[in-house]
């Protein structure tokens, strides 16, 4: 039987509130009812190794933030995913398909395997031919980066308007978020922001906050390259509704284009 919906309703909640060690343990107790164990497995792993990068103070301010984003951001779309299987989807191969992190001490036989050869290769001469492996062109990848024109719509009607800016790191495909959107009724706005989001398999993903205490997630599909326009719709968290409407729609358009 799959993780129920609530139980990951809540997961979100705590990444959210910024507290993902209880996320890890709470999947962690649940990872037989999940066809995604491998991926909790190996993000209970993720979370060890960074916990212990902290402590031994090798990563500078700056890099911890950013690992703790990249990881906060996987965190939410395997959450998605189970999310997908509670309503029915089979789960099917790795969401979080990345290279197992330094540090892990789990390695297969095909790797070690790799390793020797790679080894032997340098004894005998030929290290060059690892030396032109191709390097990802980042100003190719999809960028969010600059000023969006934004449209705040729920099931009623089109209620507000508002600008945001993102700022992207193009190749690890992460980005933070802040504007301001026309609060009805009120000539001052309502500013928000998201510190946790990122682009990645064709889905946009990041948690919001805003400044009356509303806190939720936003998915979307990933918009064609070039494109000056996108979507996502948007979910509060258990508890932190405000207004009344819990599920919304976020048009975004780029201004100057």
């Amino acid at each position: 039987m799959p993780i129920s919906r609530d139980l990951l309703k809540e997961c979100e909640d705590l990444v959210a509130r910024g507290r993902p060690e209880e996320v890890v343990k709470t999947l962690l107790a649940e990872k037989e009812h999940t066809g995604y164990k491998s991926d909790v497995v190996a993000l209970s792993a993720r979370w060890q190794i960074l916990l212990d990068e902290e402590i031994s103070g090798t990563l500078s301010n700056d890099e911890i933030s950013r690992k703790r984003r990249r990881f906060n951001k996987d965190a939410l779309r395997l959450l998605a995913g189970m999310d997908r299987e509670a309503n029915g989807e089979k789960a099917t191969g790795s969401i979080l398909s990345h290279a197992p992190p330094i540090g892990n001490r789990e390695f297969s036989f095909k790797t070690m395997v790799f390793t020797a050869l790679v080894v032997a290769s340098f004894v005998a001469g030929f290290v060059w031919a690892f030396n032109f492996q191709p390097t990802e062109d980042c100003s190719k990848q999809l960028n969010l980066s600059g000023t969006w024109d934004i449209a705040f719509s729920t099931r009623d009607s089109l209620k507000r308007t508002g600008t945001v800016n993102i700022a992207q790191d193009l190749c690890e495909r992460d980005f933070l978020l802040s504007g301001q959107i026309e609060d009805v009724g009120s000539k001052e706005g309502v500013d928000f922001m998201a510190s946790i989001g990122g682009i990645h398999e064709g889905e946009i993903l990041f948690v919001y906050e805003n400044f009356i205490g509303e806190r939720g997630v936003c998915r979307g599909v990933t918009p064609a390259l070039g494109s000056k326009s996108f979507s996502v719709r948007c979910t509060d968290l258990y508890g932190s509704d405000k207004d009344g409407e819990p599920r919304s729609r976020l048009i975004f358009t780029k201004q100057g284009e």
